[in-house]
């Protein structure tokens, strides 16, 4: 392995011109540092990453703390808008379920001693003390969607999504018109609040229905069942776009026409939507925006030195009025 004092040897001069030269100072003259920086090349120089992340106090590491079922396309895609907004500033990711495999260590351990940067938390429930193990270690947190934490949040604009799909629903002359919501949450809470806040200007009630992300078939089921009765809704509003393509085949399948005898939404914006026919109503979340502010509210944090605060910011996304409704 080529060292500092190999290059200095090469070029005639002490090892700390070397380090200076290969650290961007203003101290020795272009032209010396033209000539270590070529040398240094020549010879396949590579800088110890360790070292070097121990004098700068930056491993250059952010640690991506997920729930172990991210197999889903909208979790996948948040992912991957994180790690290309970290590739732009330099970072390189790691990836931390909830609980390392085969391991009985929280993976705030894995955090602390790997020496990352930062913690961006991604859909995953996380023990209280974890966080507060690594806020004591001055590792900075970000949570995206979860609002209970003593840290920064970054979430969906849930409320104005869902009260532009109603409006949009409204519009289309719907005036019977059901949320099928998912858990309870920070998305589901605030989808509820956008949804009521839509039918109450319209002067209308709407209808709740609990069910579950994801959850293509029991959704069905309860649309079919709902359809029976003489008060049914004319427009049902869905818990994700995974669901809503699912909801859309079995309803095609049991003989009725969409949005002809039944309209409905989904949420999320998913790439395929529009390659759907009839093309599916839904609310496009900004995921590379949603990854940025995270990732820029981490660095900030950081640079700030003070983990403990609260913020949250709120990314605006686009609705996709569709073919549904």
């Amino acid at each position: 392995m080529i060292t500092l004092k190999d290059i200095a040897a090469e070029c005639h001069v002490s090892v700390s011109t070397v380090s200076r030269a290969l650290n961007e100072t203003d101290l020795i003259s272009p032209e010396v540092t033209e000539t270590i920086r070529a040398a240094a090349e020549r010879m396949g120089y590579r800088p110890n990453a360790i070292a070097r992340s121990l004098k700068l106090n930056r491993t250059g590491m952010i640690g991506i703390l997920h729930d172990e079922a991210m197999d889903h396309p909208f979790f996948s895609g948040m992912l991957d808008a994180i790690r290309l907004s970290a590739e732009k500033r330099g970072y390189d990711i790691m990836l931390l379920s909830r609980k390392q495999r085969n391991s009985t260590a929280d993976s705030s351990d894995t955090a602390l001693s790997r020496r990352v940067d930062g913690i961006i938390v991604v859909y995953a429930d996380v023990r209280e003390d974890g966080l507060d193990r690594l806020m004591r270690n001055q590792i900075p947190v970000v949570s995206v969607d979860d609002c209970s934490r003593p840290c920064p949040i970054v979430a969906s604009d849930y409320e104005n999504g869902t009260r532009l799909l109603t409006q949009e629903a409204l519009r289309r002359s719907h005036r019977r018109i059901a949320f099928i919501h998912g858990e309870s949450g920070i998305s589901t809470d605030r989808r509820i609040a956008g949804f009521r806040a839509a039918m109450a200007s319209a002067g209308l009630q709407g209808e709740l229905i609990p069910s579950h992300f994801y959850a293509g078939e029991d959704c069905a089921s309860l649309i079919l069942n709902r359809l029976r009765q003489a008060d049914a809704p004319s427009c049902f509003l869905l818990p994700d776009d995974t669901t809503a393509l699912t909801v859309l085949s079995i309803l095609q399948r049991s003989g009725l026409k969409v949005p002809q005898d039944v309209a409905v939404a989904g949420f999320d914006g998913q790439r395929w939507v529009c390659a759907l026919a009839p093309r599916l109503s839904t609310y496009r979340q900004d995921l590379h925006g949603i990854g940025e502010a995270a990732l820029d509210t981490l660095l900030a944090t950081r640079a700030k030195g003070v983990v403990r605060s609260r913020s949250e910011i709120i990314i605006p996304g686009q609705l996709i009025p569709g073919e549904t409704l």
